[in-house]
């Protein structure tokens, strides 16, 4: 069979009808996280009545990030809604659209990273985007400041949401099958500039399930005494930014065990938030194919050009 790769510029639930039913072995994805970054071309109508014509307030800073004031739906993009409750609603509207295209025997594996009330930032955004990348009180209840702004319903300031948790408590109740919290350590992470706590040097991978029988390759690796199963554990260095922009690419290395144990040759392994195919470069050179979805058109011209650079498979474009 010949290998067939995609890339879909869009949202995924704008895109999701074009992907067939019960086609996709495996996910594999890093989401935007909560309250950290504000993306170009990344804002998408949640909700309320398509057929509205929106209206929101234009007395406000930004005209992103609102509630329509006719059919109640918000406007803005996964990661900078007013609570991490919506935040996480608004994931699970995706997980509910792409449930019916996950095999029976399929996985789905997501890198998650927590954070903390009244710390939103957008660190490392170049100019053109530096206003927009700010998390204010103007596009979410979260900010960086003194007790000025103290919490967000009900979480104080300098509280970890939970956001991990959360992801989980809410898979399981949309009937996913909770196996597996992988922690991601990173020997070579940066100091944080804080006082009062540890540095957090590690991020989450979680492994969910859609049936309890499913497809998983059983990962041996060396041993002082042989071999032993994969453990939970992974000691993975960050890497340099390859196109020096897109703060949120994750290490080439980490997909690599989930796409082993999670698929065969030739399975298709989907990232809906692909930012510039770290996923896809690992899924194809291992001989699987790659459905990619990414709402940005600059990283999907990235993207393009690394999968071209570090893969020999032709790439099948869908704009």
């Amino acid at each position: 069979m010949k290998k067939w790769h995609k890339m879909f510029t869009g949202h995924i639930l704008d895109v999701i009808d074009k992907i067939e039913d019960e086609s996709i072995q495996m996910m594999f994805t890093s989401p935007p996280y909560y309250s950290k970054f504000v993306y170009p071309f990344a804002n998408t109508m949640w909700g309320g009545d398509k057929d509205c014509d929106h209206k929101f307030d234009k007395n406000r800073k930004y005209w992103f990030n609102q509630f329509c004031m006719s059919c109640g739906g918000w406007y803005g993009q996964l990661g900078t809604e007013p609570t991490p409750e919506q935040y996480i609603e608004h994931f699970m509207m995706i997980m509910d659209a792409l449930e019916p295209k996950l095999k029976h025997d399929g996985t789905v594996w997501i890198n998650i990273k927590d954070s903390y009330s009244g710390s939103g930032n957008a660190s490392g955004h170049k100019k053109d985007t530096k206003n927009l990348g700010k998390v204010t009180s103007e596009t979410t209840a979260i900010v960086d400041g003194p007790s000025k702004y103290p919490s967000v319903n009900g979480y104080k300031r300098k509280c970890r949401f939970g956001i991990p948790e959360q992801l989980v408590t809410a898979m399981i109740k949309r009937g996913w099958y909770f196996r597996s919290r992988i922690v991601w350590v990173k020997p070579n992470h940066r100091p944080e500039n804080v006082k009062d706590r540890p540095t957090n040097d590690h991020e989450l991978i979680y492994l969910f399930s859609k049936r309890a029988m499913y497809k998983y390759n059983q990962i041996k690796v060396e041993a002082e005494d042989g071999f032993k199963n994969q453990r939970t554990t992974w000691e993975i260095d960050t890497e340099n930014n390859p196109i020096g922009e897109h703060e949120a690419t994750f290490s080439t290395q980490l997909p690599f065990l989930p796409i082993k144990a999670g698929t065969d040759f030739d399975d298709i392994v989907i990232d809906p938030f692909a930012g510039t195919a770290t996923t896809g470069i690992c899924a194809i050179n291992q001989g699987r194919k790659f459905i990619g979805v990414e709402i940005n058109p600059t990283m999907v011209d990235h993207a393009k050009g690394r999968l071209e650079r570090e893969t020999f498979t032709p790439l099948q474009y869908f704009l």
